[in-house]
């Protein structure tokens, strides 16, 4: 899958194949509009509907629109021949931004297990990034590895809870409260230091 960065151009059309639920027969015309990580729409994204297979073909444009980090979402607009329109479900798109913190690719080298679904984990290690950067020291400079390794345990331990609260999903609708941060992630991010010279 291709990884998108603050300032990229596309130069790859964005395919999109109907799930098992859709089927594109119905339908003349597609238009393709993004919603940016602030909900605020952007334009200039042309799209059309292919076959066969049948599909949809985006075709972004030459400037860069994709200008700041977060959850992008991909919309398309399907219409028909008599002029009734139908939304094609949401394309979520993660924009990334080097800044020393870890990216899906760098995360993924270091847990081969990761989900599967860039968005979904995504999500996962932004949450963590914030919970680490709420606990940490404020950085003065760039960021640490051991904050960087502290930001892969947290991904992994929301995604662990996440699937444990899945798993004792009561009748009733219980929610499980989820796990506090770890302790070793916590010393990662704030070591003890040796007081008086004694380890």
């Amino acid at each position: 899958m291709t990884r998108y960065y603050v300032g990229d151009s596309p130069v790859q059309v964005t395919v999109l194949p109907p799930d098992e639920d859709w089927t594109f027969a119905p339908f003349q015309s597609a238009a393709a509009r993004l919603i940016d990580p602030d909900g605020m729409q952007r334009t200039g994204l042309t799209a059309s509907l292919e076959g066969l297979p049948e599909h949809v073909e985006v075709v972004w444009p030459k400037e860069s629109v994709l200008d700041k980090p977060g959850l992008w979402q991909l919309l398309v607009d399907l219409t028909t021949e008599d002029g009734k329109t139908q939304h094609f479900p949401p394309y979520n798109l993660p924009v990334e931004q080097e800044d020393g913190w870890h990216t899906i690719d760098s995360l993924r080298d270091q847990w081969r297990d990761a989900p599967m679904d860039d968005a979904e984990l995504f999500v996962l290690m932004q949450s963590a990034r914030d919970q680490c950067e709420a606990f940490a020291p404020a950085l003065t400079g760039p960021v640490p590895l051991r904050f960087r390794q502290a930001q892969a345990m947290q991904t992994r331990a929301l995604w662990n809870a996440g699937h444990t609260a899945q798993d004792q999903f009561g009748a009733e609708g219980m929610t499980v409260t989820a796990f506090p941060m770890d302790w070793q992630v916590k010393a990662l991010l704030r070591p003890t230091r040796a007081i008086g010279g004694f380890f």
